[in-house]
């Protein structure tokens, strides 16, 4: 009888509990309905104080307990919100806050170019920074006031562009591992942190002529925007006279406008003593409709490291994954979607397996059979990122775009002497010379070098050609263009490699008038995992290596482990892959 009872008691509880959860989701649920019911008064400023990640592909459904995600925004949500706030009668202005916007340069310059069309409307944008550096000063720019606060703490400081990047030869000899990195293509630089204890010559030459390039696209952008002499910034740069330069400075230099606290700014633009702001993340957030318009332009987000399976999201390892076979799904969804009349591919890319490169761009070359296909390149559009970008009759870039890298790589470890310190055997029993191709307990063979080699001269001889083909430029002009070189995007339309300096927006504005595309909507690939399916995402995930995680914020760092989180996972098979992640 006591069991019985005790039974009835634990079923009673849980009931109780089960209500109560109930109870609590559907609270939950209307309570984060009822927060992101953004209310947007009169005379509002727009408020640009974005702290976290830009995004290009879309993101998943807000979490319905917690509502909006403030770590990430996307990136076309964004550029339309600062579009429909020109036009927005509530909206008075844009205040940018330089402390929460370190973004990526050609980000800011999509931004940017976004925030002059709003300037049009006749509203001001003011900035407001109390440290600056090129990433959120060159964004600050383009407003028509910037302020800083009365202090000498402040400073702003300008420089041109750097990498360090970390060479390992010696240090990985030290405990019995070392590497044998072939390339194809003199100026392919990736994985060579590994064999060489430094950079290799032409790798120099190759960042130092990129390098050059974006940092005169900056000198001209903000000399523009602050009026002041090319001449003028150069020097000022070179001598280290706007490195750790104080407010009282910056103004001489014309570099920012007055001395005001951020308080004393929202003083001044208050109206009737209140200030009234709506976060841009809420704002975009508002702004998001879900058109059904009969006509579609499908806009497919290549966003990571290029993979042969599918896509996933990011890790402690690497940024986000393109996998081949999800990409190649969602062109065949879109092959057979009528109702989209044209495609724009948005490539954010290092690379990555050569396999899924030939494999993705054989699906667009399919693609534009039937649709117009275009492209536009982010951050990064290189190696096996450039190799996708061919399946577009034509290519906008951004100037701040990393592109080109025509070539092919292949790393091959070996931890013999590890294993020979640590007293461990390996026994290989096999039956043809090269069963145990590429042992990693074992010295790489001549043979199996020249087996390898002649792979990839085949993949080399491969992509060359896609570019002679399509991009309709000679052979004896690619060999100076090719070779694993990297290019700016101004230099790439320079070269041929693409046609146009243009932002996302401006694609897709293309793409409209082109084919004359009326009432349409935009829909994006791949879609985004529902909350229910992020949760699953996010069980199926093993726990990270703290100590990986903090190793990873270092950006000197971050390309080294990931490049060796690609060989982990792509093996010995040749490569398309850019040898540093740029954008930082």
């Amino acid at each position: 009888m006591k069991r019985f009872f005790k039974g009835c008691l634990l079923i009673f509880l849980g009931a109780i509990l089960g209500v109560g959860l109930i109870i609590g989701i559907l609270v939950g649920v209307s309570m984060s309905i009822a927060k992101n019911q953004t209310t947007i008064k009169e005379q509002t400023w727009l408020k640009l104080d974005f702290a976290g990640q830009i995004i290009e592909k879309p993101l998943p459904e807000s979490n319905p307990f917690f509502g909006i995600d403030y770590t990430k925004i996307n990136l076309l949500n964004m550029i339309s919100a600062i579009q429909a706030a020109a036009d927005d009668n509530r909206i008075k202005g844009i205040i940018i806050n330089g402390d929460f916007t370190f973004y990526s340069q050609a980000h800011n310059y999509e931004i940017m170019q976004a925030i002059t069309e709003f300037k049009k409307s006749g509203k001001k944008v003011y900035a407001w920074l109390s440290q600056g550096i090129n990433r959120n000063y060159f964004l600050v720019s383009i407003a028509d006031k910037i302020y800083m606060p009365d202090t000498d703490s402040a400073d702003l400081t300008l420089t041109g562009y750097s990498i360090s990047s970390p060479y390992m030869k010696t240090g990985l000899e030290k405990i019995g591992v070392d590497f044998t990195v072939l390339h194809v293509g003199d100026y392919k630089g990736a994985g060579e942190n590994y064999n060489r204890t430094s950079m290799s010559e032409l790798l120099k030459q190759n960042y130092t002529t990129v390098f050059n390039d974006l940092s005169d696209q900056f000198i001209t952008t903000v000399a523009a925007n602050r009026s002041i002499e090319q001449e003028e910034l150069v020097e000022l740069m070179e001598k280290g006279v706007i490195t750790f330069c104080n407010p009282d400075k910056a103004i001489e230099y014309g570099l920012i406008d007055e001395k005001k606290s951020y308080r004393e700014l929202v003083n001044e633009l208050s109206l009737d003593g209140e200030f009234r702001t709506i976060k841009i993340v809420d704002y975009a957030a508002s702004q998001h409709k879900v058109l059904k318009n009969p006509n579609k332009i499908a806009v497919i987000f290549a966003e990571g490291t290029i993979y042969n399976y599918y896509s996933s999201d990011s890790s402690a390892y690497t940024d986000s994954i393109v996998g081949a076979k999800t990409f190649v799904a969602d062109v065949q969804a879109i092959k057979q979607d009528p109702s989209i009349k044209a495609v724009i591919l948005r490539v954010n890319s290092p690379g990555g397996s050569a396999l899924a490169s030939e494999l993705m761009l054989s699906a667009l070359k399919e693609l534009s059979d039937i649709k117009p296909v275009y492209v536009s390149m982010g951050t990064y559009a290189a190696s096996g990122g450039y190799y996708i970008s061919l399946g577009g009759e034509k290519i906008f870039t951004s100037p701040y775009t990393v592109t080109g890298s025509i070539g092919v790589v292949a790393i091959i470890m070996n931890y013999e002497k590890l294993t020979d310190i640590l007293g461990v055997n390996f026994e290989t029993i096999k039956r043809y010379p090269y069963d145990d191709l590429f042992s990693p307990v074992r010295a790489v063979s001549e043979e199996e070098k020249d087996l390898l080699t002649k792979s990839m001269e085949d993949i080399y001889g491969e992509f060359t050609q896609h570019v002679v083909d399509i991009r309709k430029i000679s052979k004896e002009n690619l060999t100076d263009i090719a070779q694993g070189r990297i290019w700016s995007g101004n230099q790439a339309v320079e070269l041929g490699l693409a046609d146009s300096i243009g932002t996302l927006n401006d694609v897709i504005q293309f793409a409209v008038e082109e084919n004359s595309i009326q009432n349409y909507s935009l829909v994006s690939y791949p879609e985004p995992l529902s909350f229910m399916e992020k949760l699953k995402y996010l069980q199926a995930i093993k726990v990270q290596n703290p100590q990986i995680t903090v190793v990873h914020q270092f950006k000197e760092t971050r390309s080294l482990i990931e490049l060796y989180h690609f060989y982990q996972s792509n093996g010995y098979k040749p490569a398309l892959l850019l040898p540093f992640r740029p954008g930082e």
